[in-house]
Parts: structure tokens; C-alpha cells; sequence
């Protein structure tokens, strides 16, 4: 893409030329501001995310761009995030690629999954609907997929009726094979539905195996968390300044009793961090409560646990809070088993106390 400064009006308009178009704008503007950027860009094509400034100004002027012809775009609005949405912007010289360009742009932004699903229909010209693909990868997202099809790259027909029993099935198809479609849909569908309900069969006699499986481990207490790493008086400076000081952050893992014996979960990756703030003679309110939660959010995210030790009383509306957020308070009978045990000889420990075991390195 090819920047050129032309000249300096009279009048205190700049003249530039993008790929052989002539652009008037005002020095200092956002047009001029994109253009610059524009001449140190090294892809074939870009986003209005990709510029810095005004968000709104840049769009505007991206328009403002392709209106006049110095700028193709993709034909259809791109959206991978959120409420992110936007057109993908390219050299008017490329416009003959504009297929290939927004495949390229997909290919690196979208989840594997997605684009495999994708070059199974466009390529392999293979026509799956959303019972086809679920039944096949699982609960899958296929949001992703409007955004070949705002750009035609791919095309899809949605069939929603009730003949004795509910159909609401999303055929996706490459365009090439629009003429006919509605045929071999019409073929697909029994198979499509049929593949679903076996998916949908196996799923439940799965999630049924599991429920059996996780609760006798509840009932027996065969599976207990084990702390493998703490630190006292950890020092955090959080988003807005503040330097918080967390009494103990501890990092647990869950453990599993096999053979008298407690192991690692090896499907179980990462670890449980667990804050500890420890209290004495206090009050605990929910306004103190809201405070500590969101000091623990911000300095070890939104899985940390909170935890409160404390020697004092806890108001109704503070344990209302602790149930509703998943904050543990240790108190009163509880405090006092807890120091017990610390206390006691090994032959009198818990009997929920997991013996030491060998863990692999967790980063």
C-alpha cells in the first residue's frame, strides 16, 4: 500500500495519494493521522482496531475511504468477540482477493474447530447442519461461522417445523451448491436428526455414568483438596494503586483416595489459590466483606477464593454475602477444631488429613 505526500494547498489543505487516489484532508485530521499509519503497516489488510486514536473517527474515516474508492472492504461485518464488530479494510488493488483475504483474516482469529468446520463445508463441499457438527465435536459455538457467511463465503438455510416432533436445524453449504440445495437438505435432514438423537443418547448415558461416579466419591470423602504451597504476607499492588497485603495465599489441588492412598487427579490441571485474611475480636460486616472480595478479584482473578478466619461475630447480612459469592468464613466451632488439629500428635490427627504424596510441578 502506497502513501504519497502530493502538496500543500493554498487554502492549508494537504494533498496525498493512496495506491493512486487522490485524498484532500486537513493537516493534523484523523484522515491524515490513518494515512501515516497506513505507510508503516506491513499485512495486506487491517481493522480500525488496528489504528491508534479515536475509535469512532477512524471508522468514519475508513468509510469515508472506501466510499471514494481508495480502500476495498470486506462485504460483510466482521465480529469474533463480543459485541466487537467490523469491516476489514484492504488495498482497492486486492479487491479481486477479498476471499482469500478475509479466509486469511478468519483462519488466524477464530478457534481451530471453527475453522476446520469450515474448510470441511467449503472445500470438501461437505453439507453439515448444526446436528451434524454437534454430533460430531460436542457443544461447539457456531456464532463464528455468520461470518463467512455475511462475506459469502458460505451459505446456509434454517429449517424450523413441528410434524410430530420439533425440528429446528441450521444447514450450512458451500454457494457453489445453491442450486440444489433444498433437495439434498431434504435427503440430510432424517440422517442429520437421527445423529443427533444418538449424540444426544450417548451424552446423557455419559453425563449418568458420571453423576453415579462423582457422587459415591462425595458421599465417602475420596475426594479432598490438598494444599501443596502458601505464602504468608503477600504483598500486591492492585489496579487502582492500592498495595494490599494478604495475611496468607495458599495453592491447593484436589486428591483422590486410591488403595488407601491419596493421589493427584492427573485430569485436574492447574491449582485452587485460596486467600486467607485472619481477623481477631472483629466484626465482620458485609461492607468489609465486599471490600475484601474485591481486593482478592483483582489481585488473583475471578476463581481465587476468599477465605476469612476470624475471632468475633459475623452479622446475618455478611453470611447472606459468603453464601451468595462463595466466600469462606471459618469460625467460632470451626476455629477451634481447626487449632486442634494443628495441636494434636499425629496418631490423633483427622482423619481427613491426606498424607504427604509426591506432586508433579505445577507452573
Amino acid at each position: 500500500m502506497i502513501v504519497e505526500h502530493v502538496r500543500d494547498t493554498k487554502g492549508g489543505m494537504r494533498v496525498y495519494k493512496l495506491d493512486g487516489v487522490l485524498l484532500h484532508t486537513n493537516p493534523g485530521s484523523t484522515l491524515e493521522s490513518i494515512l501515516h499509519q497506513l505507510s508503516q503497516f506491513g499485512k495486506p489488510y487491517f481493522t480500525s482496531m488496528d489504528f491508534k486514536g479515536n475509535q469512532k473517527r477512524i471508522s468514519e474515516a475508513l468509510s469515508s475511504l472506501y466510499r471514494k474508492g481508495a480502500l476495498s472492504r470486506s462485504k460483510g461485518i466482521i465480529s469474533l468477540r463480543g459485541n466487537e464488530r467490523f469491516y476489514l479494510y484492504f488495498s482497492h488493488k486486492l479487491a479481486s482477493l477479498h476471499d482469500r483475504l478475509v479466509e486469511q483474516f478468519l483462519a488466524e482469529n477464530l478457534p481451530d474447530r471453527i475453522v476446520d468446520i469450515y474448510d470441511r463445508i467449503k472445500y470438501g463441499k461437505e453439507i453439515l447442519s448444526n446436528y451434524d457438527i454437534r454430533s460430531e465435536y460436542g457443544t461447539v459455538d457456531l456464532t463464528p461461522l455468520e461470518n463467512y457467511i455475511r462475506n459469502g463465503l458460505l451459505a446456509s438455510k434454517h429449517i424450523k417445523k413441528y410434524q410430530g416432533r420439533y425440528v429446528d436445524a441450521t444447514f450450512y453449504y458451500s454457494p457453489e451448491l445453491e442450486q440444489n440445495i433444498d433437495r439434498i437438505i431434504e435427503e440430510k435432514l432424517e440422517l442429520s436428526i437421527q445423529k443427533r438423537h444418538e449424540a444426544m443418547k450417548k451424552g446423557r448415558e455419559f453425563e449418568s455414568l458420571l453423576y453415579e461416579a462423582l457422587s459415591t466419591l462425595f458421599e465417602t470423602n475420596r475426594i479432598a483438596i490438598q494444599i501443596f504451597e502458601f505464602n504468608k504476607q503477600v504483598r500486591k499492588q492492585l489496579p487502582n494503586g492500592k498495595l494490599r497485603i494478604f495475611d496468607l495465599v495458599a495453592y491447593a489441588i484436589p486428591v483422590i483416595e486410591v488403595n488407601g492412598k491419596w493421589k493427584r487427579l492427573k485430569w485436574f490441571h492447574g491449582s485452587i489459590t485460596i486467600v486467607f485474611e485472619f481477623k481477631y475480636n472483629f466484626r465482620v460486616t458485609k461492607g468489609f466483606l465486599a471490600e475484601y472480595y474485591l481486593d482478592v478479584k483483582q489481585a488473583y482473578g475471578d476463581l481465587a477464593i476468599p477465605a476469612l478466619v476470624v475471632d468475633g461475630s459475623v452479622y446475618d447480612s455478611a453470611w447472606e454475602f459468603c453464601r451468595h459469592y462463595g466466600i469462606w468464613i471459618i469460625t467460632g466451632s470451626s476455629l477451634e477444631t481447626l487449632l486442634n488439629a494443628s495441636m494434636a500428635p499425629p496418631s490423633q490427627a483427622s482423619p481427613l488429613e491426606v498424607e504427604p504424596c509426591w506432586f508433579e510441578t505445577i507452573s
